[in-house]
């Protein structure tokens, strides 16, 4: 499914098959948009094809979860960003593992954390005023099959800039200012990576480390949490309702927090470091034991 964001109320859904492009339906959901919105903004769905975001300098970001098989948008969340002038050309990108949202509004990179509740974001760069020959500010951002985020400039230039680890949190995805030289100069277009195969195995998830909750009688697995080690946020990714009971090694119930069938968010940024022990205890009364270790952030 495509969606094209027009100046008004709602969505135009078409829907993309075998047979061609063929209109499929509207939907009302979020704010009226600008008439700037085309021109200066971008819109991406994430690796795993679960969200869908778009930005401009006018709107700010709009955040949406995403049903593949209905074609619904559906959990709308806004974050207005407020910048100091008036800044039209933007980018926007999704981290591999879906947490971190980039958004470039040309002189300013930023990172924003999805798994937070009120969508944090914090400055990641500013330009640094090379010129290469015209100045290579931020524009445009393409996930790339490497796992990276390469970013061009919206003037013709002959470098790209590139964010190295786009999975880590704050300044350790390094990101560098015009690190690729290219042997012509390029313009305001990007090289777009189409996410086709988002029901296959991606290399980037290689990358992360996760526990894997295994129900033995049943031979499934009843949830996912990762990254393991953590250093401020888990994520869960539940088949089933549980519930969570979160104990340090004295035997000192932590935190306790009901699990839903689909995703949820454990926040460990406040504990010490250290390892800690998780019960999950479905409806039945089944419990199942595994350990995540809280640490810094390098």
């Amino acid at each position: 499914n495509l969606y094209i964001n027009l100046s008004l109320d709602f969505y135009i859904k078409f829907l993309i098959n075998d047979e061609g492009v063929t209109f499929y339906d509207t939907q009302n959901l979020g704010p009226i948009t600008t008439k700037g919105t085309s021109a200066g903004g971008f819109a991406k769905f994430s690796p795993g094809g679960k969200n869908w975001a778009w930005y401009t300098y006018e709107n700010g970001l709009h955040l949406f979860d995403f049903d593949r098989s209905s074609g619904e948008l559906s959990n709308h969340r806004e974050k207005l960003i407020e910048f100091g002038k008036r800044k039209v050309f933007t980018g926007l990108e999704f981290s591999p593992n879906s947490r971190f949202i980039y958004i470039s509004v040309l002189d300013t990179l930023l990172q924003v954390d999805t798994w937070s509740h009120n969508l944090d974001y914090e400055v990641i760069a500013t330009y640094d005023g090379y010129q290469d020959p015209f100045p290579t500010n931020f524009h445009g951002m393409n996930l790339a099959p490497d796992c990276k985020i390469y970013m061009n400039s919206t003037n013709g230039v002959g470098s790209m800039h590139v964010i190295n680890f786009p999975n880590k949190k704050g300044k350790a995805c390094d990101f560098r200012q015009h690190a690729i030289d290219l042997p012509y100069y390029i313009g305001i277009g990007t090289v777009n990576f189409p996410r086709l195969r988002v029901d296959e195995k991606d290399i980037c998830d290689s990358t992360e480390l996760y526990t894997d909750v295994i129900d033995i009688e049943q031979n499934k697995s009843l949830l996912k949490i990762y990254p393991n080690p953590v250093y401020d946020i888990a994520k869960i990714e539940s088949e089933e309702r549980v519930t969570l009971f979160l104990y340090d090694l004295r035997g000192n119930q932590i935190k306790k927090q009901y699990v839903k069938v689909g995703d949820n968010f454990l926040d460990l940024e406040d504990l010490m470091n250290g390892i800690y022990i998780i019960n999950f205890v479905d409806d039945n009364g089944n419990i199942y034991t595994k350990k995540i270790i809280k640490t810094s952030y390098e």
